[in-house]
């Protein structure tokens, strides 16, 4: 799928989703808007490829509960990178607690593709005013 040509230089997200139709579908609705996605079906994979990634992730979309490596896991690993990216939850369940503050950072499913776009934006743009990172879910 091409992405729309853009002013601004494109934006890598790493996508982590074990579900094959979910992550088909956000990876269509963010290369559509004009992303750079790359996608994992679980964790571990994720962060063995971010790590030695040599450009710059802004974003990580993951869901909570994955085979290998969860969320939460991955985006603790996630902030070891420098610069961290910011970070977009998703789950299905919410039986996993996250911090207060990182409530906004969590987009529960089902989503549309105009949501997912919204939240997205919303993280990058947090993240923008906090470069170091998000703060922490809790355990």
């Amino acid at each position: 799928m091409t992405a729309k040509p853009s002013r601004v230089p494109a934006r890598r997200i790493l996508l982590a989703e074990d579900d094959e139709s979910m992550r088909a579908f956000i990876e269509r609705a963010l290369l559509k808007a004009g992303y750079e996605v790359t996608s994992f079906a679980n964790g571990r994979e994720a962060f063995d490829i971010a790590a030695r990634h040599p450009g710059r992730i802004h974003l990580l979309i993951t869901d909570l509960i994955m085979p290998e490596m969860g969320g939460v896991d991955l985006a603790a690993r996630m902030r070891s990178l420098n610069p961290a990216p910011a970070v977009l939850f998703m789950s299905g369940y919410n039986d996993r607690p996250l911090a207060a503050e990182s409530r906004d950072d969590l987009i529960e499913k089902p989503f549309t593709p105009t949501a997912l776009l919204d939240r997205v934006e919303r993280a990058l743009a947090r993240h923008a005013g906090n470069p170091a990172g998000m703060p922490p879910p809790s355990p």
